[in-house]
């Protein structure tokens, strides 16, 4: 049996804006930590002084590892460096491709859902105005037609000479 209704595209552009949003926060906190691993290669550069105070350097001895340190020195710190940027780069193309997911799941979301869905909502709001301001205006006219049934009866009434309480009434105030 085949589906034959609209296909759920709402959840579709929810995925797509969830996805990303989770995509962006990912990446942030893989490139704070990038940028704390940057920052340790750049302050064990500036202070490098001899091949003893590179070895001592916790970061770089689990850097290079012990097959590292038999390594030429600018070799190993080059490689490590161009490891962090080439993590760098990564993490910034998987930004763009959280934030276009994100973007592209919440402008989907608003401009073919929302939209439609706050003008039903607005239509179904003037009906139900409609409705109240027709039955309002019926009551009215109802009301209206009991009185002039009334004000008709009674002139009947004074016709055929018979009074009513209506006339009693308009006789108590008169005195």
């Amino acid at each position: 049996m085949f589906f034959k209704g609209p296909i759920p595209t709402d959840n579709l552009y929810k995925f797509l804006a969830i996805f990303g949003l989770v995509i962006i926060g990912i990446t942030l906190v893989n490139l704070t930590f990038l940028a704390d691993d940057l920052e340790s290669l750049v302050t064990a550069l500036a202070s490098l002084d001899s091949l003893d105070r590179l070895t001592s350097n916790k970061f770089f001895r689990d850097a290079l590892g012990t097959e590292g340190l038999n390594n030429p020195i600018p070799f190993t710190i080059f490689t490590k460096f161009t490891v962090l940027i080439g993590k760098a780069v990564i993490n910034l193309i998987f930004l763009t491709i959280g934030t276009v997911s994100s973007a592209s799941g919440f402008g989907l979301w608003f401009f073919r859902r929302q939209i439609l869905e706050d003008q039903l909502l607005m239509s179904d709001l003037e009906l139900k105005v409609n409705d109240v301001k027709r039955s309002d205006a019926e009551f009215q006219i109802f009301a209206l037609e009991a009185k002039i049934r009334d004000w008709e009866l009674s002139k009947r009434m004074e016709e055929l000479g018979i009074e009513t309480d209506n006339a009693e009434a308009s006789e108590e105030d008169d005195s």
